[in-house]
């Protein structure tokens, strides 16, 4: 089941049970059993250098375009590897289509963004938020400001003014 580096997967492909995932095949799924496997690790690599490409691609399509790059080149590491997801029923082996892998590829590639750039969209919104924090807490000030005139003005007012004996 050796892919060329100009195959495509258009739907999920079993592989059968005897297969077993070969060193560069990449392994979708949750753990370190899959995270840390050879193939699993050559593609984050490859991915790293994507980075800015993908960043600096203008539009959905210029992004879509990194990520087949991406897939071009996991698939023609070592004898063409594949990328698998295992059955939970019966634990044989599939092939996922082009469609699954440039998702799990575009999720890599945004993963790695965020661990090289941890406050990448922060940093971007801290100026807003402090401005539009000092305008709230300015606001409050006048608010409370004004508050107080009025009483400091009815207190004067109360004083001025003998009490009713009536209105109690």
């Amino acid at each position: 089941a050796a892919i060329s580096a100009l195959s495509t997967v258009v739907d999920s492909t079993s592989l059968g049970f005897g297969y077993k995932p070969r060193e560069f095949d990449v392994v979708c799924g949750r753990g370190k059993g899959s995270y840390n496997r050879p193939g699993n690790l050559h593609m984050r690599r490859i991915v790293r250098t994507y980075i800015d490409e993908y960043l600096a691609a203008k539009s959905k399509l210029d992004k879509s375009i990194v990520l087949n790059k991406v897939l071009e080149e996991v698939r023609s590491q070592g004898d063409g590897s594949a990328m698998l997801v295992k059955q939970n029923k019966d634990g044989s082996w599939m092939e996922i289509g082009d469609d699954q892998a440039r998702e799990k590829i575009g999720h890599a590639i945004r993963e790695a963004i965020s661990a090289r750039e941890p406050s990448h969209q922060k940093v971007h919104q801290r100026p807003i938020f402090k401005a539009k924090q000092e305008d709230l807490l300015s606001v409050q000030q006048d608010m409370f400001n004004q508050m107080r005139r009025n009483n400091t003005e009815k207190n004067a007012q109360a004083m001025k003014q003998p009490p009713n004996p009536w209105s109690a």
